[in-house]
């Protein structure tokens, strides 16, 4: 991921819509990354799975994602990202700082000072996903109780957006939802009942998060295991089926699922 850095570095820039020509900076003052922190621009959480090591070409739909995102991030708002591993408890944040730009109706914000302070956000962001690139796949993705820890103590007027770079394959102590795909692609006259049982064992243990007033967006989805065939598009239709299911039944607005975020 050495060669994330150029790209990330203008898409920031011009996904912040900063531009120099043509600005007299005054007198230098201490400014730091969090003065431009704006509660009520809400936050971005992007949850990267890092159970499933990238195949060929997975390096680029993740940048161009991060690329989208940071375009999309409101100014001011706090962008967090977040890993996904084999269990909860292991979840990470390698990134949380707020976007360095100022919202039209600011005032009080300096483009001038939002502008000095892009490179250090840049090489934060550059430094910190380089690390998040998985080198092997794990036996185990504990998606669920993932986002559920993570979005448990939300306000539920937070503006909020939600992104996952995820194959969304759960493997946990759980649910197998692979596993559950094979047994609904022996009987599919039970595909429905077997989507509902899977999410009721996800919310026995602690799957019950209130998303209402969301919309998830799930990038990376269909993409290959480096370690392991391909999906065949039943399972992959299986997969899509069941968390619209899940996300819906928690009170999401919906989910939108990609391969490259548009």
């Amino acid at each position: 991921m050495r060669h994330l850095s150029g790209r990330l570095v203008r898409a920031a820039a011009l996904g912040l819509g900063i531009a120099s020509g043509g600005l007299i900076e005054p007198a230098r003052a201490v400014v730091k990354l969090d003065d431009f922190c704006r509660d009520a621009a809400g936050r971005t959480m992007v949850f990267v799975d890092i159970t499933t090591r990238f195949a060929e070409g997975d390096d680029l739909m993740f940048k161009a994602g991060v690329e989208s995102i940071v375009k999309r991030a409101p100014p001011g708002s706090r962008l967090r990202f977040l890993t996904i591993t084999d269990s909860f408890s292991r979840m990470d944040m390698p990134f949380d700082l707020c976007v360095p730009a100022c919202a039209p109706d600011d005032g009080s914000c300096s483009p001038l000072q939002a502008k000095r302070v892009v490179p250090e956000f840049n090489d934060e962001l550059e430094r910190s996903l380089a690390g998040v690139v998985p080198k092997k796949s794990l036996s185990a993705s504990d998606i669920a109780l993932t986002l559920a820890y993570a979005l448990r103590t939300r306000s539920a007027d937070e503006r909020l957006a939600i992104y996952l770079f995820s194959d969304m394959l759960e493997r946990s102590r759980a649910l197998d939802l692979q596993s559950l795909a094979r047994r609904a692609a022996q009987k599919p006259e039970r595909a429905a009942a077997l989507r509902r049982e899977g999410l009721a064992q996800l919310r026995r243990v602690g799957f019950d998060v209130d998303l209402k007033g969301l919309r998830i967006v799930v990038f990376g989805f269909g993409r290959e295991d480096g370690d392991r065939a391909p999906l065949d598009p039943e399972t992959v239709e299986f997969v899509r089926q069941f968390w619209t299911e899940a996300f819906r039944a928690l009170n999401a607005d919906g989910v939108d699922f990609h391969g490259r975020l548009p």
